[in-house]
């Protein structure tokens, strides 16, 4: 579980320069990021450290193509009963083909993103390990055909 983290207002401009430019290319180096700010190597350290310690800053990632990836995805979308989504969603967690998982308003229900290396995969994670989840009243899945759009 994430720590919580504290509230966006008490980021400055710097701050908030600093998050940009490293969510375009988190390899920059501090001297590299501090040259686009016209701030000192250090001062980039130090509050990057601090955003890190304050869960501002969660990690920092590889993101691969998805062509070299080679990854099969679906999209599963889960009605619980009422009583049952919180034990629902747990059991999810669990799962590690799971990647996103949403607990939605309405009737919603449960979203998930599932990855797997091929549609056979996919499939046994839905017919294997979701199916057997109690308290699931339906459950609908649509396989990715191309992702057009992906904050990752």
């Amino acid at each position: 579980m994430n720590p919580v983290a504290l509230p966006h207002a008490e980021l400055d401009e710097i701050d908030r320069k600093i998050i940009e430019i490293l969510k375009a290319d988190g390899r920059l180096s501090f001297r590299k990021v501090a040259e686009k700010i016209n701030k000192t190597e250090a001062t980039v350290r130090r509050r990057v450290k601090r955003l890190e310690d304050d869960h501002l800053i969660d990690h920092f990632t590889v993101v691969m193509n998805d062509d070299a990836e080679n990854i099969t995805r679906a999209i599963v979308t889960i009605l619980p009963s009422l009583d049952a989504r919180k034990a629902i969603a747990k059991e999810m967690l669990a799962i590690p083909e799971i990647t996103d998982l949403w607990m939605l308003g309405g009737k919603c229900g449960i979203f998930a993103r599932v990855e797997g290396k091929d549609m056979k995969n996919i499939q046994d994670v839905v017919e294997t390990r979701l199916t057997g989840i109690k308290g699931i009243q339906s459950l609908e899945t649509c396989m990715v055909l191309k992702e057009l759009k992906s904050k990752k």
